[in-house]
């Protein structure tokens, strides 16, 4: 009874990391740093607040990187601070947040902005990691 217990747990734990590593990612992409972080939402809620955040190893939150305000579909925002290559970077909803969305991440290069685009997706709506 113990070690069903005890495996009952751990798969409880290990959902738990994943879920938490779904909405972080490591900044990539060809340049040594980007200079805006744009927020789209692509998802089927009509308002929508997150932030990103810097994280640490740990996965703590070392800093805020911006708080993003999207008020229906296709709606978007930014935020203009520099963010090296390498980071680790994480989205975060609202406590009270009921909805599940999923993300991905586009790096654009333009003559003024070098600019890291999230967009925000219904999680339902997302594609497998694994070929069916």
């Amino acid at each position: 009874m113990k070690k069903l217990f005890f495996i009952l747990m751990a798969c409880l734990v290990s959902v738990g990391v994943m879920a938490k590593s779904k909405m972080s990612f490591v900044v990539g992409g060809d340049e040594e740093s980007y200079n805006m972080i744009k927020v789209i939402n692509e998802t089927s809620m009509e308002e929508l607040t997150c932030r990103v955040v810097i994280i640490e190893d740990d996965d703590h939150v070392a800093a805020v990187y911006g708080l993003y305000h999207l008020k229906g579909r296709s709606d978007s925002d930014t935020s203009t601070k520099r963010i090296w290559r390498g980071t680790k970077v994480g989205i975060q909803m609202p406590n009270d947040f009921k909805g599940e969305v999923a993300f991905d991440v586009e790096y654009k290069d333009y003559p003024v902005w070098d600019m890291i685009v999230i967009r925000l997706h219904d999680a339902k709506a997302a594609f497998d990691d694994k070929l069916k």
